[in-house]
């Protein structure tokens, strides 16, 4: 975990093996990951987004008295001045379902996600932190790519964003990360391609994911659960929104 957080620290960016967060030896492996990877077929579909994507969204905030995460109604928000194409937009999409919360690969991702928040010095463990948690489907329909957004490089709200990925199909075309010291230097192309790998940024440097697309006719979809840390005011987001459009005037 140590040089995790210092390639965190250092680089902006770092790798982490699936067998970090489970192992493929422990009881009932298989079982829990097929249960995880098909909760993504019941995914609806990300309507904000022209990109074929298949989305669930909760948000949990952090309650000091108690020392653990507390389910928050907040929909899923993002400054313009970070997300450019949906930035601004309250979006709105089915939370979380229980089955995922408890199934214990799920636990045992939140549980490393938080111990190493905890040491990242990256956020605050107090009544502003906020922990959202998203299951995405990247899904390219006939010709028709899946696409993120924004679609290139970019820095995200949060300072510390795990993505894991949890299924990829053998006919996926892209779905590379992309990490660049600036807008005109790339620094690091990779592909998660086992469920469970996991690349953990920071705000440091630029980042994104490319399109897919697919090599045949066959259905095809990448499946990734994004973990995110941020401490957030409950008035950030009318401070920020006014700053933008004061600044668009």
């Amino acid at each position: 975990m140590i040089q995790t957080l210092t390639s965190l620290k250092d680089d902006g960016f770092a790798y982490l093996p699936p067998e970090f967060y489970y192992r493929q030896t422990t009881s009932g492996y298989p079982r829990h990951l097929h249960h995880l990877q098909n909760s993504f077929t019941a995914l609806k579909l990300d309507t904000y987004s022209p990109g074929h994507r298949f989305r669930a969204h909760s948000a949990f905030r952090w309650n000091s008295t108690q020392c653990r995460f507390i389910q928050d109604p907040m929909d899923f928000y993002q400054a313009p001045t970070y997300n450019y194409v949906d930035g601004g937009i309250n979006r709105k999409f089915e939370r979380v379902s229980a089955e995922v919360l408890h199934n214990p690969i799920f636990k045992s991702l939140l549980k490393k996600n938080m111990e190493m928040a905890q040491q990242s010095d990256l956020i605050e463990f107090n009544e502003t932190l906020v922990m959202q948690i998203h299951l995405i489907r990247y899904s390219p329909q006939g010709e028709e790519p899946a696409f993120a957004t924004p679609t290139w490089l970019h820095r995200d709200d949060e300072p510390l964003t795990f993505l894991h990925l949890i299924q990829l199909t053998s006919n996926i075309i892209g779905g590379d990360s992309v990490i660049a010291t600036n807008e005109t230097y790339i620094s690091k192309v990779t592909r998660l391609a086992t469920p469970l790998q996991t690349y953990a940024v920071n705000q440091k440097y630029l980042h994104a994911v490319t399109p897919m697309g697919k090599r045949d006719e066959e259905p095809g979809f990448r499946d990734i659960v994004i973990i995110d840390f941020m401490n957030k005011d409950p008035n950030e987001r009318l401070i920020k929104f006014m700053m933008f459009l004061l600044d668009h005037m």
